[in-house]
């Protein structure tokens, strides 16, 4: 869930650029030196971290993912405290890129306090400005909702496809307010819960806008195998497929051929969405290719299932045509 991402290593990507140094490393005995198991105590104006490693880059890296851990004990205490609003599909649609977007948040405004070396360790103590960090988060929250607003508003008035394709757009801005929003419910005494539940709220609102969506898949030529690949693709989604929805045509046309042993087909896919005047409303060609050394039957298999990849890794907006790349 949403609620209980695992923000594992939510820094690993850190940001050395401010905090600069030109203490002289102190040497002691072979003991951690006194301040590693007692750092100073965190305050509203300053966190601290503590850390070790083989050298002085590994043992600042080591005392900022001590700060991180904070932050991800206090995120977890705070959102197991409370009722999410997300539905548990929502949260497993999502958990991962706002896990990943959460990851990429760097450490600025920090200071490399302290440093000292005992036997083969290198040990650092580095300072966070709280205050600072808290400001980045909440310029960072303030524009992921106004792109998410601005994107929303696109599909206020549409039908369903145009609601569904304004909810996706929306869903990545959605992502990352709710990756600021769980920062600062972490590091802001005073921030509001309630703007989380919002961004909570908008999310779930998002996957429900995909089961509003029905698509009414329409085969061409020799397609069941492709069409099926694709109803998977759109029901993960939670877009619905069935009589009376949005006309889907696929359209698959195969080529084979052998080619040193190798059993290969060629699948040339045509997606076309169309609206109730028959216009094409977006539209998507697939060229995917499988092999097998056994025969042609099993090499149309592996491009199918090279097709389903490929729709993930487009998405649902990119996989049918409404935005291209």
């Amino acid at each position: 869930m949403v609620d209980k991402i695992v923000l594992v290593c939510i820094f690993s990507i850190l940001n050395f650029s401010g905090c600069a140094s030109t203490h002289t490393v102190e040497k002691s005995n072979d003991s951690p030196p006194v301040w590693v198991a007692n750092p100073p105590k965190d305050t509203q104006s300053t966190m601290w971290g503590v850390g070790g490693g083989a050298d002085m880059d590994s043992a600042k890296r080591s005392a900022l993912k001590d700060v991180a851990a904070k932050l991800r004990v206090a995120i977890s205490a705070k959102l197991e405290s409370r009722v999410t609003v997300s539905s548990n599909s929502v949260d497993i649609f999502a958990s991962t890129r706002i896990a990943e977007e959460v990851q990429r948040t760097e450490f600025k405004n920090y200071t490399f306090e302290k440093s000292e070396s005992a036997g083969h360790e290198f040990y650092a103590l580095v300072s966070l400005d709280r205050r600072a960090f808290i400001l980045d988060a909440e310029r960072k929250l303030a524009a992921a909702e106004t792109e998410m607003a601005i994107q929303i508003s696109k599909g206020k008035n549409g039908g369903v496809v145009e609601q569904f394709i304004a909810q996706q757009k929306a869903l990545p801005w959605i992502e990352k307010a709710i990756a600021s929003a769980q920062l600062l419910s972490a590091a802001a005494p005073d921030f509001d819960i309630n703007r989380l539940s919002r961004h909570e709220a908008a999310l779930a609102h998002a996957k429900s806008a995909a089961s509003e969506l029905t698509f009414n898949l329409k085969e061409k030529n020799d397609s069941s195998d492709v069409s099926k690949a694709l109803r998977n693709f759109l029901n993960s989604l939670g877009v619905r497929t069935g009589k009376g929805g949005v006309p889907l045509v696929v359209d698959t046309s195969a080529t084979q051929d052998k080619v040193f042993g190798s059993n290969t087909v060629t699948l040339r896919i045509n997606l076309s969405v169309i609206d109730t005047n028959g216009r094409s409303l977006a539209s998507k060609e697939y060229s995917i290719h499988g092999h097998s050394m056994t025969d042609h039957r099993m090499a149309r298999q592996a491009a199918v299932k090279e097709f389903g990849e490929k729709l993930q890794e487009d998405g649902p907006l990119a996989s049918l045509g409404f935005i291209s790349y």
